[in-house]
């Protein structure tokens, strides 16, 4: 009697069966690596973004710290803001702080909605309606030899969709978002 050597059916389908939960796992490892990879670079974008709010708020400090005591750069989560009245890109308008303070919120919104991916109807309104992010501004005051120090500490959460975002249904998507936080002195 001759012997066959060679595999036989349940030696291969063990091997395939191997071989398939390694590719199952390999292709759940690429999909884990490119969501990371998402969300570092909405991060990315989000932190030049907040920088960008933090020099400009740093440039306009009078609308920071105003005599009026409300801050023009404070804004919440979602809130619109309006189409600013004067053009402050031209350095023969002169521009108050809250005029310049609006300029700048108007357009930082307009650069997060379009480094973002999110899309809005511009010909429904002039206005940017729900910005994505919130700005909080704290005064610090320290007291060093009699003289005392005013700073402002600023706080800029960036609220970034992910890529199933519903721009019909924005409550539907809550749930999958990124919010980033961002704080620096002014």
């Amino acid at each position: 009697m001759r012997r066959h050597s060679g595999f036989g059916l349940i030696e291969v389908l063990v091997a395939l069966l191997v071989i398939a939960v390694g590719v199952i796992g390999l292709m759940s490892l690429q999909t884990y690596t490119l969501q990371q990879a998402k969300e570092a670079e909405y991060y990315n974008r989000a932190n030049f973004l907040a920088k960008d709010m933090f020099e400009r708020m740093r440039a306009n400090f009078n609308a920071v710290n105003p005599a009026s005591g409300s801050p023009g750069y404070q804004i919440t989560l979602n809130s619109e803001v309006s189409s600013p009245g004067r053009d402050c890109s031209n350095p023969s308008n002169r521009c108050t702080a809250s005029q310049m303070a609006n300029w700048d919120l108007f357009h930082w919104c307009d650069a997060l909605r379009k480094n973002l991916g999110i899309e809005i109807d511009y010909n429904a309104t002039p206005a940017c309606p729900e910005i994505p992010a919130s700005i909080v501004l704290t005064r610090n005051t320290t007291t060093r030899n009699s003289v005392t120090f005013a700073r402002y500490g600023a706080v800029i959460s960036v609220v970034v969709p992910r890529d199933d975002y519903n721009v019909a249904n924005p409550s539907a998507s809550r749930a999958s978002t990124f919010t980033f936080q961002f704080s620096s002195e002014i």
